[in-house]
């Protein structure tokens, strides 16, 4: 189990002038990643208790893109073995190629370049010089670190770029919203990390524009 420091992130935001009211809704949409890190593992739901619409809706909004779809992807399991396959024959199967397979179907840094198109020029001109870094600075130890942390038992190595580079975009852009007092705007993305409950969005598949891949229990 990882440590986390609400209190640090959000006395951070406070001491930055950020409205009362959105920092704490902020913290409410941020609290399943905190305990994911807490608890040392981070939970996957299997795809029956998903809303793949609701995912679809959310990273729409956020990204400003046309999504088509929303494809899971079991992590217990991400190809069924056929029937007149060994399971020693299937599980090398999948160590040796899954990996490398995936990384290679999925765009990197999807949300992070939907984010950028959405709201990174008028962002940046309303936070002061350095903020971004100082707020990159808080979020390691009092959050980022323990995710990262939880996933390590149910995250293929291979796809820690595609996931953290997501989730890092997530949580950076929301909270700089926050600071930057765009309450329209964080509402976009607090439903984005509502989303990540129970899923990792690992990204948009890279030769069909408007798929999405996430990974489920």
């Amino acid at each position: 189990m990882a440590s986390v420091d609400r209190d640090a992130l959000r006395s951070f935001l406070l001491g930055n002038d950020a409205s009362e009211t959105l920092v704490a809704e902020a913290m409410e949409h941020l609290e399943h990643f905190f305990v994911a890190a807490e608890d040392g593992k981070y939970p996957l739901k299997p795809v029956g208790e998903i809303d793949l619409e609701v995912v679809k809706a959310a990273i729409s909004r956020s990204t400003g893109q046309e999504v088509e779809k929303v494809v899971p992807i079991s992590q217990a399991q991400p190809f069924p073995r056929p029937e007149w396959m060994s399971e020693g024959v299937h599980g090398a199967i999948l160590d040796d190629r899954l990996e490398d397979s995936l990384g290679d179907s999925i765009e990197r840094d999807s949300l992070e370049e939907g984010f950028e198109s959405s709201f990174g020029d008028g962002l940046r001109d309303k936070l002061e010089s350095g903020l971004r870094d100082r707020l990159g600075d808080i979020i390691w130890p009092s959050i980022e670190d323990g995710v990262r942390e939880s996933l390590k038992n149910i995250l293929w190595t291979g796809l820690e770029g595609h996931f953290g580079g997501s989730f890092w975009a997530n949580l950076v852009y929301a909270l700089e919203l926050v600071l930057a007092g765009e309450e329209e705007q964080a509402q976009t993305l607090f439903s984005l990390l509502d989303a990540w409950d129970g899923i990792l969005i690992l990204g948009e598949k890279e030769d069909e524009s408007g798929v999405w891949i996430i990974l489920v229990a």
